[in-house]
């Protein structure tokens, strides 16, 4: 298995060296769990050279539950797939399918907590193919299947 947790931070100046530090310690604590942190409500915007990864993220965010096509979005944000991949990679340690997945997931998550719809409709309105999918995405990312979930979060309540 790849260590994502070591790589060097390349800057210009110390302040964008400790802000990038900042955002990588942020970032670890992230990848161990879900977490509403996956979805970056622009922090990546004021650093220097990742305008790209900053784009691509909102792009992601917006338009997680439609068909999303990295390359695409690569396309869009005017980079290769590849320097896409790696700005990801540097970021965050994940991949930008990976990224998109976790972004669907966390979507699904407070959907499963704040309604009533059934996994399908939920599968659905994240942008998964189908409810079969989700329930395997889920269940990768969260340790249990959308319908546990669920069932946890209410006998949390009780």
């Amino acid at each position: 298995m790849r260590n994502t947790t070591s790589f060097q931070i390349r800057s210009r100046s110390p302040r964008s060296q400790r802000e990038l530090a900042h955002w990588q310690q942020r970032r670890e604590s992230w990848v161990g769990g879900l977490d509403a942190g996956w979805l970056f409500h622009g922090m990546f915007d004021h650093l220097p050279g990742l305008h790209f990864f900053a784009k691509a993220v909102e792009i992601i965010r917006r338009d997680f539950a439609q068909a999303v096509s990295i390359a695409e979005i690569a396309t869009t944000v005017g980079q290769s797939l590849r320097q896409l991949q790696r700005q990801f990679r540097t970021a965050l340690g994940i991949s930008p399918q990976e990224f998109l997945i976790v972004t669907r997931i966390v979507a699904a998550q407070r959907m499963l907590e704040e309604e009533g719809l059934s996994v399908s409709e939920i599968s659905q309105q994240c942008g998964f193919v189908d409810a079969s999918s989700f329930t395997q995405h889920f269940r990768k990312r969260v340790g249990k299947t959308p319908a546990s979930y669920r069932r946890a979060l209410a006998e949390r309540e009780l």
